[in-house]
């Protein structure tokens, strides 16, 4: 088992940036469950790449995870039981000055219109050192309003 290390933040406005063609994304939840444990279950798809399922639990700045890729056929059956509780978004991958990538991600459908920029980190002190850039909005670390699970049951 890993453990991510992440940071996440609200995006207002982007201002001009050298960013990789996006991926869409399309995340379908099987578990949720916000209690101490912040149990997630989720199939990811990415367009041109194959499905994952992702096990994720714990809140806040570090959280243990466990990824393992599906083959196409598993994929599509599970995809029906998280009928419910989906979100979708394009990702852009770019990088900073100081080297840190960010996942910029831009929701589409209920979420339409959000922006956030997440950035993973070796450890918590290396999170703890991160100076976000000034186009960076207020950090939602942990804001469970902002979860991808949270997201993907707003209607």
């Amino acid at each position: 088992m890993s453990i991510e290390t992440e940071r996440k933040f609200l995006i207002d406005a982007l201002p001009e940036l050298q960013m990789a063609d996006p991926k869409g994304i399309e995340q379908g939840y099987l578990v949720t469950h916000a209690g101490p444990h912040g149990l997630e279950v989720r199939v990811r798809k990415i367009q041109g790449e194959s499905a994952v399922l992702t096990f994720k639990a714990g809140a806040g700045l570090s959280r243990a995870e466990i990824e393992v890729r599906l083959d196409p056929e598993a994929a599509e059956a599970l995809w029906p039981f998280t009928e419910d509780c989906r979100v979708m978004k394009r990702r852009f991958a770019l990088y900073l000055s100081d080297g840190h990538r960010v996942d910029l991600d831009i929701y589409e459908g209920n979420n339409s219109g959000l922006v956030t920029a997440e950035i993973e980190f070796a450890s918590e002190s290396a999170a703890a050192d991160f100076r976000p850039p000034q186009w960076f909005g207020r950090e939602i670390t942990g804001d469970p309003a902002f979860s991808n699970a949270a997201l993907a049951i707003r209607k």
